[in-house]
């Protein structure tokens, strides 16, 4: 444990048996499992963003590359094609890469199709299960690709999400009124999560879900024959906050929308506003939060997302 203390990090991912940071300057370090090189992470640089696979570990850099380090039988990590990336995700053996416009691309293991992410538009997050991918629509809808043996792609009836996320073999959605479904494998039920409510921010393990409240406690559903879901003693402090300003407009004329802060790791909507009529905005974020910004624009435009934008120097984490 003394390896994690007094360092500076951004953000935390897990994969299998492996555990990554993401440091303030932009680089990464992990402990854990390394039989396949998957905290070898010494090389990437420019960082804001990284997400675990089974085996490997990719970061996404401050120019909308991707880079990756470990397992990579079924090309995961071969991820230089990816350009203008705004958000990754990683399933067991595959890679996902949101792009600025709303679309979605992918690498690694595809006999589900879980790479098959050419139908998906106007999508502002994505998360990844074992093998199936999903996609937040702008319109608060759910799509998804991939293996659907459990029918945990099956998100037709998912209105008004603001944030999504999968387990092994589940997804679930968190709503905007702050609630919680799901759909998929539920033999522990993982996606009984109706007793969930203020909710901010979903996760999902291999057969559990939790929710963090608005007041800073978490409350999980699903297996626990590890305590993963006894969260009753944790409590989230959030402490310092900056502001990220900005404008929306389309074709270079300032247009009044809807404006979301999706933290860049877990893809988390915390915080909205609405620009005013000269498309100004202004979001208040915590110290803790690498962001990457969506605008919403009128039906018949696509999405428009900046980002990530990292906290200010003088903002401690």
């Amino acid at each position: 444990m003394s390896y994690w203390n007094n360092r500076n990090f951004g953000m935390v991912a897990c994969g299998q048996y492996h555990t990554v940071g993401l440091r303030a300057d932009g680089t990464v370090v992990g402990v854990g499992y390394d039989g396949d090189g998957q905290i070898q992470t010494g090389s990437m640089s420019d960082i804001v963003q990284v997400a675990c696979g089974q085996y490997h570990t990719v970061g996404l850099r401050a120019d909308g590359t991707v880079v990756g380090v470990g397992y990579d039988s079924y090309g995961q990590i071969q991820t230089g094609s990816m350009s203008d990336i705004v958000h990754v995700a990683c399933g067991y053996n595959h890679t996902v890469g949101l792009r600025a416009d709303g679309t979605v691309v992918g690498v690694g293991y595809d006999n589900y199709g879980q790479i098959q992410t050419g139908s998906m538009s106007d999508i502002v997050q994505v998360a990844c299960g074992q093998y199936h991918t999903v996609g937040l629509r702008a319109d608060g809808t759910v799509v998804g690709v991939g293996r659907d043996n459990y029918g945990q792609i099956q998100t037709g009836s998912m209105s008004d999400i603001v944030h999504v996320a999968c387990g092994y073999n589940h997804t679930v959605g968190l709503r905007a009124d702050g609630t919680v479904v799901g759909v998929g494998y539920d033999n522990y039920g993982q996606i009984q999560t109706g007793s969930m409510s203020d909710i901010v921010q979903v996760a999902c393990g291999y057969n559990h879900t939790v929710g963090l409240r608005a007041d800073g406690t978490v409350v999980g559903v699903g297996r626990d024959n590890y305590g993963q879901i006894q969260t009753g003693s944790m409590s989230i402090s959030i402490g310092q906050y900056y502001d990220i300003n900005g404008i929306t407009s389309i074709d270079g004329t300032p247009v009044s929308m809807e404006v979301r802060a999706h933290e860049a790791n877990a893809g988390g909507l915390l915080f909205k506003t609405q620009s005013d009529a000269a498309g100004n905005y202004t979001l208040t974020l915590p110290r803790w939060y690498t962001a990457y910004v969506m605008a919403i624009p009128p039906a018949g435009h696509r999405p428009m997302c900046h980002g990530p934008i990292t906290k200010p120097d003088d903002i401690q984490v």
